[in-house]
């Protein structure tokens, strides 16, 4: 989810580091890795956000809409990210990638949706969108899929995990 500095506080977020492959090297190539996400000389790179982490719904374009799924039993535990091998559940069963309405998250801040935190679907800083009655999801296969608000919690719960063993079937 993040690199953290040597004394492990989150320094940069996975949003900075996929930047080379979502056509913003220069903005990559800027920002300055030795010094925090939120130093004056990174602020200032980052101060626009890429279009990619704002949802198009959205009439809020000063935080990122997407957040990775964090936290105990998931595929990235802080800096500790899973194999992909490690994910008995399946990939496309398995989410990594969610849509947080009101995240209250700057799109370079290294801080994502932990599972510590979860409620219910819909709940504007958790599991949401701009969308009527869901949000999208992206899922360790690469697929997106539209979740209805009205998914079952333990589902939810059932994909955050990535070798839980639940059996989800269709939702």
């Amino acid at each position: 989810a993040y690199i953290p500095d040597t004394t492990g506080k989150p320094m940069h977020s996975w949003r900075v580091l996929i930047l080379p492959f979502i056509d913003q090297m220069p903005m990559h190539d800027a920002y300055d890795f030795s010094q925090p996400w939120d130093s004056p000389q990174n602020m200032a790179i980052t101060q626009h956000i890429p279009e990619v982490f704002i949802c198009p719904s959205s009439p809020n374009h000063s935080d990122t809409h997407y957040v990775l799924i964090t936290g105990k039993d998931t595929c990235f535990d802080g800096s500790k990210a899973i194999k992909a091998r490690e994910i008995s559940d399946g990939t496309s069963q398995t989410l990594f990638v969610v849509e947080a309405r009101e995240s209250g998250i700057h799109w370079s801040e290294p801080r994502d949706y932990d599972t510590a935190s979860f409620t219910a679907p819909g709940d504007p800083g958790g599991l949401s969108s701009y969308h009527l009655r869901g949000f999208n999801a992206l899922f360790g296969d690469g697929s997106v899929r539209f979740i209805n608000e009205s998914t079952n919690v333990q589902i939810l719960k059932g994909l955050i995990t990535p070798s839980g063993g639940e059996v989800i079937g269709e939702f």
